[in-house]
């Protein structure tokens, strides 16, 4: 696990697009390299417990 301490930062860009494995519901983040569901981007940010974020939508 990494520790907030070691001040490492990711930036995942991309945007958010329709899912059809989820539809009416959730949609999905599409970025350069990965597309991820709520819950595997959810699962991703479980390794920064502790960090700040920031999101921005624009």
């Amino acid at each position: 696990m990494i520790s907030a301490a070691d001040q490492e930062v990711e930036t995942i860009r991309g945007t958010i697009e329709w899912d059809e494995s989820c539809p009416n519901t959730l949609p999905r983040i599409v970025s350069q390299t990965e597309i991820y569901t709520w819950d595997e981007l959810g699962r991703k940010l479980m390794t920064y417990e502790g960090f700040a974020i920031t999101i921005t939508v624009d």
